[in-house]
């Protein structure tokens, strides 16, 4: 009884915060930051504060639980036109056999939900055969039922996600101590944007923390592989694979790869893999010039102001120096890091993965999040006179703050500095800590 008028309430507040340009989620930093700050300083603040953090941050998961059930209602009471209307056709086109990759053959199953002239100009689908196999099942439902079903997914994926960030990142089992961990997630603003679009983005988290998880074993490349099925910009983990020479993980990533193609081929025909090679689509310089994308590229069209009419803006030296420089300063900090530093190398590659991929959008910055969990965990092995605590509550509030107001890029570049700066550090003490002795003469 008291459900419908909650979800009711939450769907109201969503949809004003939505409006007011995310400033909930921007305000929503203060008490993220005090629950924070009285947990990571219990030792300073006493026993009391601790509790009074605690309690702010269940209070802030309940809100915000709550909160993104109300963009779920909304979503499902007044479908917005991204992405999922997008998602929804290509699922068509697979089941009924026709083609995914063909704008006119979209624009005729989309009709029936009287897309808009800019959703008409941009249906296109521009994922590889394989990953249709994720979106396939979708075309078999009226589009409410399939809509309901796929945010059911993501929330499912989500509860998922925070299960994995308690099993890993907090080292007791207690509740007080994962609580502000779940507020640090479920307080993102990127976390709510993912509902918004009904995006694929706790799919992929997911797939991140098992690689995580497994980074030392051969299933790693599993879940590195169904993390690229479902958007590309997973593929960047491979290069910590590569450089950590975990060749069964690598290997695995490639059979898993090829298993899935075999199926592909099998279930919607070879034919499928010719559509996607000669399909149209977007084109990059539209979608490097909005302000939703937050890739390097996208950042130095803006800022530069380079010639979006150009053909190969991605491949121009500006771009493809930029790429190759961060690409390189990655790779130092993951071999450096091989002795000790593996949260560092794993967070500056997840970095980097979002400035890199050149479809990177505001919502994207979900990705950070087992960045900044890894700060906040190895913040707690803090040595005299090496207080990590600082920096990791900084660095958390900054891109708490700058994904708040859609400047995820920026964020990005904070998370990557101070990953690979910490990693660099680390392996340089490390070095040191083993360096041998001359004897006293």
């Amino acid at each position: 009884m008291l459900a419908t008028p909650l979800i009711t309430l939450a769907d109201s507040i969503a949809l004003e915060s939505l409006r007011s340009k995310h400033v909930l989620w921007l305000v929503a930093v203060i008490p993220l930051g005090a629950a924070l700050a009285a947990t990571m300083y219990r030792d300073r603040f006493g026993r009391s504060a601790e509790r009074s953090g605690v309690l702010l941050a269940g209070a802030m998961c309940a809100a915000f639980v709550l909160l993104d059930a109300g963009i779920i209602a909304s979503n499902v009471r007044s479908p917005r036109e991204w992405d999922f209307k997008h998602f929804w056709t290509w699922g068509v086109a697979v089941a009924q056999g026709t083609s995914p990759y063909d704008h006119e053959n979209l624009l005729r199953i989309a009709e029936p939900l009287s897309p808009s002239p800019e959703l008409r100009r941009e249906l296109y689908c521009f994922y590889p055969p394989p990953s249709l196999l994720l979106f396939a099942p979708l075309g078999w439902a009226p589009f409410g039922w399939a809509l309901l079903l796929w945010n059911l997914v993501q929330a499912a994926a989500l509860a998922a996600c925070l299960a994995l960030f308690r099993s890993l990142f907090v080292r007791d089992a207690r509740i007080d101590s994962y609580l502000p961990l779940a507020a640090m997630v479920l307080a993102f603003w990127s976390t709510s944007a993912t509902f918004v679009f009904s995006q694929t983005n706790f799919l992929v988290l997911l797939s991140i923390l098992l690689f995580w998880r497994d980074r030392t074993r051969a299933r790693a490349g599993v879940w590195l592989a169904l993390g690229v099925l479902v958007k590309p910009l997973a593929a960047s983990l491979g290069l910590y694979l590569l450089l950590r020479a975990r060749w069964s993980a690598l290997a695995a990533a490639a059979g898993t790869l090829a298993l899935v193609t075999a199926l592909t081929t099998i279930l919607l025909g070879p034919e499928i893999f010719s559509q996607f090679l000669q399909h149209e689509g977007i084109s990059e310089q539209y979608l490097l010039a909005q302000t939703i994308n937050q890739s390097l590229s996208g950042e130095l069209l803006r800022a530069t102001g380079l010639d979006a009419t150009a053909s190969t803006l991605l491949d121009g030296p500006i771009v493809l120096a930029a790429t190759l420089l961060l690409t390189a300063a990655t790779a130092v900090v993951i071999w450096r890091t091989r002795s000790e530093g593996d949260a560092y190398a794993v967070g500056a590659t997840l970095a980097m993965m979002l400035l890199i991929y050149p479809g990177t959008l505001t919502h994207y910055g979900v990705h950070l999040l087992p960045a900044l969990a890894l700060l906040w965990s190895n913040s707690s092995d803090s040595q005299p006179g090496d207080d990590l605590r600082p920096l990791a509550l900084t660095t958390i509030l900054a891109a708490f703050a700058l994904a708040s107001l859609r400047m995820t890029f920026w964020a990005t570049v904070i998370v990557w500095l101070v990953m690979a700066v910490q990693g660099l550090r680390r392996s340089q003490a490390s070095a040191v800590a083993f360096q041998p002795r001359l004897p006293v003469t």
